[in-house]
């Protein structure tokens, strides 16, 4: 049984007990910023990929352009 010191009051009163600490919030926080950075990433890599494809474009077209 666990007691506690309410300090308005100035008595004792029973507790509830703990429950064990789970730390859940913690984990779904973790994980949430785990996956924040994941989209970010991705996101990143994506607009890379694109930049790269229209300069290999451009680069292209303007090799097409000096032959002709």
């Amino acid at each position: 049984m666990l007691f506690c010191y309410s300090a308005h009051v100035g008595k004792t009163k029973r507790c509830r007990p703990s429950r064990k600490n789970t730390n859940n919030g913690q984990v779904f926080h973790s994980l949430s910023i785990f996956f924040d950075i994941c989209q970010n990433i991705f996101l990143v890599n994506i607009i890379y990929s694109k930049k790269m494809t229209a300069t290999i474009i451009l680069n292209l077209n303007e090799d097409s352009q000096r032959m002709s």
